[in-house]
């Protein structure tokens, strides 16, 4: 019997657009500082 996942887990997240190198399509939701950045306004 093949077996359907049924519930995923979702994080939501806010974000300010001055920060760059934010990852969009991360699986593991993983965040790491040291690829974060911030843009100039």
């Amino acid at each position: 019997m093949p077996i359907a996942p049924i519930y995923y887990y979702m994080q939501a997240r806010l974000v300010r657009p001055n920060v760059g190198g934010f990852p969009t399509n991360n699986v593991e939701g993983r965040i790491y500082s040291k690829d974060l950045y911030r843009v100039a306004d």
